[in-house]
């Protein structure tokens, strides 16, 4: 087309290629040295039944600091991070299941 050939007849179909996550991405990326360990653990567990008790019996600090420091660092509550960490790992589980034995999801 540059040289002006005519643009081909067909689109040019491409297939998907892998998501990489960028490090502005990564929630772990934070300052503080307490918030990196409370999402570790809320991450590492997020399919077991746990909730904000459970954050704050891991990292021996209080609850309100936890609250604090999530709505500070995070813009969300322990609550509504523990929520979208499930709703997003939830949503790649088919993905990953049919990677897995190799044949396209349907």
């Amino acid at each position: 087309m540059i040289d002006g050939e005519s643009p081909p007849k067909e689109d040019l179909v491409l297939p998907p290629g892998k998501v990489i996550k960028r490090g502005s991405s990564n929630v772990l990326n934070v300052d503080n040295s307490e918030l990196k360990k409370e999402i570790q653990f809320i991450q590492d567990n997020v399919f077991q039944p746990i909730g904000v008790d459970d954050v704050v019996k891991h990292t021996f600090i209080s609850r309100r600091t936890i609250e604090y420091l999530f709505t500070e660092h995070l813009d969300r509550t322990p609550y509504d991070f523990i929520s979208e960490t499930r709703i997003s790992r939830a949503r790649q589980l088919p993905h990953r299941q049919c990677n897995a034995i190799h044949r396209p999801c349907e």
